[in-house]
């Protein structure tokens, strides 16, 4: 090779000279010992000028922890290799520790062994990567103690789908899934559970956590499920980050549970990462259940109202146009026709009474105003007394059977007779031809009231006893759906209760109550 002229090799040496000094690069150069024979300014400032001790050891510099590092780095120099190593140094003048990657290459000018050695400050790293742990691990604890149940999925693999769908011309997701639906199938089947809370295994009531990473299973995959998962594909596919749907699944004891879906997907350097898609899961169930109660209980209050109006105004009307006929005509009448008509007007007078009674009552009950003057009775006898109330009354006249002994019951009597001349005027209404009123001595005192009428049917035994509610629909004359909710009340008020069943053929609305001193 042809050697450079004397100037020109002059003026490469004050090139290098100047690109050694000038670079931001910390460069240092050992001898065949390695020990410091030069640095530049870079290294100077990084390594402080205590530590750079010109024929100083270099490795003497760094803290004990890397010093196997930098061995390792040497042997690799030794035997002709570049050498690679991380530490930390330990002797940078009143700088504290800083985190480093070393790099040493062996070179040879002159007859002379030489290493470069080039230092990289690495601390921005080191602090990037524990910004990035803490960020890991605030969201790990997030995650893992939220009250709300989570699941992180990734849908890697459904955004590779769908890459290779717009590549192929498919401008329309959803055509194309209505046209292929088993592949709907295929894109679930890549949605991978990556991670879920506590909180998630006991809303799926999963015997454990793996249980519901373990994928989705067939029973799981309801209508709702698979419309939900379908919903957030075309999410998706829209470019949507965030999406709200609701369905209705099966959790791992089987069992249905309807479910608000909340689905985020999070960003990466500004970019959506299909990796990490936290979806919240709300349990519903109790809240759709209100709801449709709430709805139902506004529909009866509705046909309520309408049935006030209604049966106010037919005694109403009665008792006025009555009244202004006798106050108008009573010479025109009659003895006998003047009583008929008073008859009624008192008649009419006592349903309009009775029907404020109730309204009035129901009213009490609901803000607690009752007053409940419990004492020890004979039950046969009230009940008794009520079935005399009935049949005095114009209710529909049937025969009621008395059947029982003398029981002793703790309890207020007249809010007893109430109750049952309630439960024989609904019998007397809704039920059979035969109505009985049983008596029974026990544990508890109890009033059975029973007829042969076609029952109840079964969806509505928990609702009878709600304001306002008749299994019965249409008009029903002198009936506000308040009596069977008036008789639970003040029964469960008096330390007893009021249930209804259906066996043999007969209606049974059974009143229990506590029974007498002598029998506690």
């Amino acid at each position: 090779m042809r050697e450079l002229a004397p100037e020109i090799g002059a003026r490469h040496d004050d090139v290098h000279r100047g690109f050694f000094e000038a670079t931001g690069e910390a460069f240092l150069v050992l001898d065949e010992n390695l020990l410091i024979s030069q640095v530049n300014a870079a290294a100077t400032r990084l390594l402080g000028e205590a530590g750079l001790r010109l024929g100083g050891r270099f490795e003497g510099m760094f803290e004990f922890p890397g010093r196997p590092s930098i061995d390792r780095m040497f042997e690799q120099v030794r035997l002709g290799r570049v050498g690679a190593a991380s530490a930390t140094i330990a002797a940078a003048g009143s700088r504290l520790a800083i985190p480093v990657d070393i790099s040493a290459t062996p070179f040879v000018v002159s007859d002379l062994h030489l290493v470069a050695v080039v230092v990289r400050d690495r601390t921005a790293a080191v602090e990037a990567a524990r910004r990035l742990r803490d960020r890991e691990e605030q969201y790990r604890t997030l995650f893992m103690r939220a009250p709300v149940a989570l699941r992180e999925e990734d849908f890697s693999e459904v955004g590779r789908w769908m890459a290779d769908l717009r590549s192929r011309g498919v401008t329309s997701l959803q055509a194309h899934l209505d046209d292929n639906p088993r592949e709907l199938e295929d894109v679930i089947a890549a949605v991978r559970t990556v991670r879920v809370n506590p909180a998630c295994v006991e809303l799926l009531k999963a015997e454990s956590e793996n249980q519901v990473l373990s994928g989705f299973r067939r029973t799981e995959l309801t209508a709702g499920v698979r419309e939900s998962l379908r919903s957030q594909v075309l999410a998706l596919w829209r470019g949507e980050t965030v999406h709200e749907t609701e369905f209705e699944g099966l959790n791992f004891a089987g069992e249905p549970f309807a479910c608000r879906l909340h689905w985020t997907v999070q960003h990466v350097d500004g970019k959506p990462d299909l990796s990490r898609v936290v979806v919240g899961l709300l349990d519903v169930t109790a809240v759709l259940a209100a709801q449709r109660r709430l709805e139902g209980l506004i529909a009866d209050k509705d046909r309520f109202l309408a049935s006030v109006s209604h049966e106010l105004r037919t005694p109403l009307a009665a008792v006025f146009g009555l009244s202004s006929e006798l106050y108008d005509r009573w010479p025109e009448f009659g003895e006998e026709e003047r009583r008929s008509l008073v008859e009624i007007v008192v008649s009419q007078s006592g349903d309009l009474t009775a029907l404020v009674e109730d309204l009035l009552l129901s009213a009490k009950l609901e803000m607690g105003d009752v007053r409940i003057d419990a004492e020890d009775l004979d039950l046969l006898n009230v009940a008794k007394g009520a079935v005399e109330d009935v049949e005095r009354s114009d209710a529909p006249s049937r025969a009621v059977a008395v059947i029982g002994s003398s029981t002793p019951a703790h309890a207020d009597a007249a809010r007893v007779r109430q109750i049952v001349r309630n439960l024989l005027t609904n019998a007397a209404r809704y039920g059979g031809p035969s109505v009985s009123v049983t008596v029974r001595n026990g544990a508890w005192a109890t009033v059975e009231v029973s007829d042969d009428g076609p029952g109840i049917p079964p969806d509505e035994w928990d609702r009878i006893f709600d304001p306002y509610h008749r299994a019965v629909k249409g008009d029903s004359v002198g009936s506000l759906g308040l009596g069977l909710t008036i008789s639970r009340e003040l029964a469960r008020a008096m330390g007893g209760d009021l249930d209804y069943g259906y066996a043999g053929g007969s209606s049974v609305f059974t009143l229990t109550l506590p029974p007498g001193t002598q029998h506690r």
